[in-house]
């Protein structure tokens, strides 16, 4: 029999010569057997020894075996360094085809790295704007419920001062002077131009206090501030250390006519209200008593309002009237002389507009 390139006989106990590359060639020798080359020492870094990526190497043929298209399995060492004397080994057989690369079709394209999707996005900014509106709560909060507690003591503060206001206005309309539009204020020190008190011998300013003194029986002395001129009013003197018969107010006055409004009160506790013209003399409106009163010092005051009067002594209401004979006038003080020498000291005359 005839050499047989193909046969399986050729090459007992070795690799089954590969398919010649070039037909009708002489195919390459035989590579003999060594038991010792393919095993591999082993190397904790390197690759794997097995150029099938890992795969178990394919065992020797056997006679009999039709293995003519498996490849030889070449060891590490075969590939890296060639064989001992320099004597080059012979070619081995080429390795599997490269595998296909499924991209490599027409149409086909590798797969796109995706993005985040529009309902991961609609969460990012789901939890920033939470997160915001959390940030913003705390600041405002605390700054609202500041504002709140700001406007609720400043709406308590005005609700007290109304209440302050009202307070005051209820008792100013009810206690004497009944108003607290002052517009006299005077010591009665000395005599105030504004004012223009009568000064002579017998009302003069002595010792700190205008002194009216009257020394001529059953005679009353008035002394008028000449430049005073007032309506409705409230009107309180202090007066100290009367002597006589009486001592007291004059309002209402016209001096120049001789025509007097007079409150009095009287060294026995009692008082009497009183109005004078010259022509038809003392005329009684009401009189009354005074329970706390004292000849070293007394405050007396009188309201008047139109054709209405109230009658005061050391802040307490004595006493009240009515009587329209004079509407307006001159403020003053006077004493009475009934067959007793009778004087006093004024101070601290107060007027006040109603």
């Amino acid at each position: 029999m005839g050499y047989d390139p193909h046969s399986q006989f050729n090459n007992p106990g070795g690799n089954p010569p590969y398919p010649p590359q070039n037909p009708g060639s002489v195919p390459p020798p035989p590579t003999p057997f060594d038991p010792y080359q393919s095993q591999q020492p082993y190397n904790p870094y390197g690759g794997s020894p097995y150029p099938n990526g890992g795969n178990t190497p394919s065992q020797p043929s056997q006679p009999g075996y039709n293995n003519a298209y498996e490849p030889t399995v070449q060891s590490q060492s075969q590939t890296s360094y060639p064989p001992p004397g320099g004597v080059p080994s012979a070619p081995g057989y080429p390795g599997y085809p490269p595998a296909p690369n499924p991209y490599s079709q027409p149409g086909m394209m590798p797969p796109q790295k995706r993005g985040m999707s529009g309902g991961k996005i609609a969460l990012i900014i789901l939890a920033v704007f939470v997160v915001l509106a959390g940030v913003s709560a705390a600041i405002a909060i605390p700054a609202y419920n500041t504002a709140q507690d700001n406007a609720h003591s400043t709406a308590t503060a005005e609700a007290q001062s109304t209440a302050n206001a009202q307070a005051t206005a209820t008792y100013i309309a009810t206690h004497f002077p009944f108003s607290s539009k002052q517009v006299l204020n005077d010591t009665l020190a000395s005599n105030n131009s504004e004012h223009g008190w009568a000064s002579d011998s017998l009302c003069k300013f002595s010792g700190g206090s205008y002194l009216a003194q009257e020394s001529k029986e059953n005679t009353f002395l008035p002394c008028v501030a000449k430049s005073t001129d007032y309506t409705d009013f409230s009107y309180e003197v202090t007066m100290k250390n009367m002597l006589g018969n009486a001592g007291g107010l004059i309002f209402r006055a016209d001096d120049a006519q001789q025509e007097y409004y007079l409150y009095m009160a009287f060294y026995d506790g009692s008082f009497g209200f009183y109005y004078y013209n010259h022509s038809s003399g003392f005329k009684k409106v009401i009189t009354g008593d005074i329970a706390d009163f004292s000849t070293s010092k007394v405050v007396l005051g009188v309201t008047a309002k139109g054709s209405q009067f109230q009658f005061f002594a050391n802040g307490k209401q004595v006493g009240e009237a009515s009587n329209s004979t004079f509407s307006h006038g001159q403020i003053g003080v006077v004493v009475d002389n009934d067959n007793l020498i009778s004087q006093a000291n004024f101070s601290d005359a107060k007027v006040w507009q109603i």
